[in-house]
């Protein structure tokens, strides 16, 4: 039943727009938990090993296959080539009973798999970094522009990792306990953030902890909210980000969160409930067009879209729907944000421009672009994660400050 779900998922992937997360979350939310992990893993295997998988299909069998019947392959591959443990022949069995009317071809293919493991495997360094690395060759082309061979080769290897377990202690419920439990690790350059081997469920059911990286805390410490000061998260959905300004300002003041999806919006409220934010109020609203007609900001964090290319290790397909023309449109959007906050902002206020991308495109050249439009920002700091540096995931955080009235 598990592959029969991972397949139909990973179908509707390919013939969609949706992410792989919010196709996942309904098809497998009546299976026990051990049978959800499974099809996660098979799911997000195929994904982030797509090229390489499509690379052995093809080597494998001499002759065309449907696209259902390929993706059931990729599936078969994915456990005898590149699964610790090769599940083997029970593997096998299991994908020639969906395979209908291709049965032979997929016992063949994925027979053969299991007789030339060892050779397979070892010439997959002679492969292109698109295939072994299951990248697009014009996003490797960038960043091979941007951070040279080697950084681009370390990110590629970075990103085809499963990410581990990281959640970050949330001092609204109070101090973190001490001492700490054993398998929480301390980041030490991030105060407050563990890495964990399993996730802390009752601590997470009481809003004591958070899922999140370490590099989410860029764009909060970069706006330093006060308590009393009137504050707006402008894309705050899920809301890890509003919390840490919450706290930041000691449940005190006004924090509007605000997001413009119902059910973005309804997940950031059952979260903030949970994490015990008191200070903060809800509301839909497009960072396109911040309504500023009425008191303005101290501060604003704006969290934009963007390609995700800092967080590809976890956002796994987020990959596989970018093109070229995407960096275009997208700086055009994030332009239009940071504008559009920048009317809301009191003069002498401040503004974080934050995306989780590595590309300087949206990072750097839209600050430089935004100052040369804006009057009167300033552009006071900026800083950044790149995972093959700091060991964390890829972020980009500017502090841009609203000259004050002469």
């Amino acid at each position: 039943m598990s592959r029969a779900l991972a397949l139909q998922v990973l179908q509707k992937w390919e013939n969609g727009s949706h992410f792989a997360e919010d196709l996942l979350r309904p098809a497998s939310a009546s299976l026990p938990e051990r049978d959800r992990a499974f099809v996660r893993h098979l799911v997000y295997g195929v994904l982030r090993n797509r090229l390489l998988l499509q690379h052995w299909s093809r080597q494998l069998r001499r002759q065309k296959c449907s696209a259902r019947v390929e993706r059931l392959l990729q599936l078969g591959l994915l456990e005898t080539l590149l699964s610790p443990a090769p599940a083997a022949y029970a593997s096998v069995n299991e994908c020639v009973k969906l395979a209908g009317s291709a049965k032979a071809l997929v016992n063949a293919v994925l027979r053969r798999s299991l007789r030339e493991r060892g050779e397979l495997l070892a010439s997959v360094q002679q492969l292109p970094w698109e295939t072994q690395y299951s990248t697009p060759a014009f996003l490797i082309q960038r960043w091979r522009a941007h951070f040279g061979e080697a950084s681009t080769c370390a990110l590629l290897k970075w990103n085809q990792e499963p990410a581990p377990l990281t959640v970050r202690w949330n001092r609204l419920q109070g101090p973190p306990p001490t001492p700490l439990p054993a398998n929480w690790k301390p980041l030490p350059a991030w105060t407050d953030f563990y890495q964990v081997d399993s996730l802390p469920l009752a601590e997470l059911s009481s809003g004591q902890l958070y899922v999140q990286d370490p590099s989410t805390s860029l764009a909060t410490s970069l706006l330093q909210a006060r308590p009393g000061e009137r504050i707006l998260d402008a894309c705050a959905a899920p809301g890890g980000k509003t919390a840490q300004l919450a706290q930041s300002m000691n449940n005190t003041g006004q924090l509007f969160a605000s997001d413009r999806d119902p059910q973005r919006l309804a997940r950031l409220k059952d979260n903030l409930a949970r994490l015990g934010v008191q200070n903060a109020c809800l509301q839909k609203g497009d960072a396109t067009r911040i309504d500023s007609s009425g008191e303005p900001f101290d501060g604003i964090l704006l969290d934009t879209p963007c390609s995700n290319s800092g967080v590809f290790r976890r956002r796994i397909d987020a990959r596989w729907r970018l093109s070229e023309a995407y960096f275009e449109e997208v700086t055009q959007l994030q332009r239009r944000m940071i504008e559009s906050a920048w009317q809301a902002l009191k003069p002498g206020g401040r503004l974080v421009y934050s995306t989780c991308s590595l590309d300087p495109e949206e990072n750097e050249a839209v600050v430089r672009t935004v100052s040369e439009t804006l009057p009167g920002l300033l552009a006071i700091e900026s800083r950044d994660t790149k995972p093959f540096r700091e060991g964390v995931d890829g972020a980009y955080a500017a502090l841009l400050r609203k000259a004050p009235r002469d």
